[in-house]
């Protein structure tokens, strides 16, 4: 740190090398459900009613909701087919080869435009 001074006021500089620093973000689970077993998961369910009605009258809303959400979980991790999906901003399904040439001729012509300024060339893009 380096201190300058003017007069009787006092400026701070400060020399510094900062680097943005990007996270990635994790892959996430996606449950595929057109190909999901909707059968299998509604059988077991309905047999694992049974004994869910018994147990979960002695139980608090909270417990049943909890021991119920953890049975759907289970047979949903069993029964439905999962995919992970990175979230990297250059996969993104609608861009293909198509729309990435596209993107490269408008870019062609918009630095063509610019730098010969003609009108002519403006209405191409």
């Amino acid at each position: 740190m380096k201190y300058l001074g003017i007069g009787d006021h006092d400026a701070v500089f400060i020399e510094s090398s900062l680097r943005p620093m990007k996270l990635k973000k994790p892959h996430r689970k996606v449950f595929v459900y057109n190909t999901a077993d909707f059968s299998s998961v509604k059988t077991e369910l309905g047999d694992y009613f049974e004994s869910f009605r018994d147990t979960s009258q002695d139980m608090s809303a909270d417990q049943t909701w909890t021991t119920f959400e953890q049975k759907l979980k289970e047979l949903t991790d069993r029964h439905i087919p999962t995919k992970h999906i990175s979230n990297h901003k250059t996969h993104k399904s609608w861009i293909n080869r198509n729309v990435k040439a596209n993107l490269r001729r408008l870019k062609k012509l918009y630095h063509k435009q610019k730098t010969s300024g003609k009108q002519q060339e403006e209405e191409n893009l």
